[in-house]
């Protein structure tokens, strides 16, 4: 089935059609681990999975007495850019299953295009072991769930404050937290490994060109 059909499908209603893989699009195990992994390093480098150093003036968290070191790690999505062709399902079938609505603006993750290079990046929450969002936040909307470690934005609690964005070491290279605003209220966005879904992660599921990978909490490096 084409990306067209599948797409045709999607806002047509909440029945997911798993896409059918061609011969031309299969990847050999040995050659998708190997991408896999060298996709995991460029996704994760060492350098940049640290903790900020920002001080938030503003506002102080009172939800949370635990320290860094005892915060429940987590899985965390990839993406090999060599492998995908910035379709956007993972965006519709994300802002399907959590929205009710096939729009991009409400996926967890965003695939940018880069015109130049012909590449395509994504942008996705890194569930960081030492998670500022979910330190700092005020109201304790920011949470993590006990059985896959996902941060998670509680949508009753958040009141768009917008300071686990301000705190996310990724802000301003990319936008992996952002604000949206649903029937009047604008609250926190961002991927929550769709936690509550036994398959996991929607988007890596309906992925046709396996170009995304859940790494599991004890895989990561």
């Amino acid at each position: 089935m084409g990306i067209l059909a599948i797409i045709g499908v999607i806002l047509g209603g909440k029945t997911f059609i798993k896409p059918e893989k061609t011969v031309k699009e299969k990847v050999e195990t040995t050659e998708f681990e190997e991408t896999t992994q060298e996709a995991i390093q460029t996704t994760f480098p060492k350098s940049t999975i640290t903790t900020t150093q920002t001080v938030v003036e503003t506002k102080q968290t009172t939800h949370t007495t635990r320290l860094p070191s005892e915060i429940q790690k987590s899985g965390v999505i990839s993406h090999n850019p060599k492998l995908c062709r910035g379709c956007g399902l993972c965006e519709l079938v994300c802002a399907l299953y959590h929205k009710g609505v096939s729009s991009p603006a409400l996926s967890g993750i965003r695939i940018l295009n880069d015109q130049f290079e012909f590449e395509w990046s994504a942008e996705v929450c890194y569930q960081c072991d030492q998670p500022n969002c979910y330190l700092y936040c005020p109201t304790g909307a920011m949470k993590i769930d006990s059985r896959t470690g996902a941060r998670f934005v509680d949508e009753s609690l958040c009141d768009g404050c917008g300071i686990c964005i301000n705190l996310c070491p990724y802000t301003g290279e990319e936008n992996v937290i952002r604000l949206i605003t649903i029937n009047g209220k604008t609250i926190a966005l961002k991927c929550d490994l769709c936690k509550d879904r036994p398959e996991g992660p929607i988007c890596v599921e309906y992925c046709a060109r396996r170009a995304l990978n859940y790494v599991l909490a004890d895989r990561r490096r």
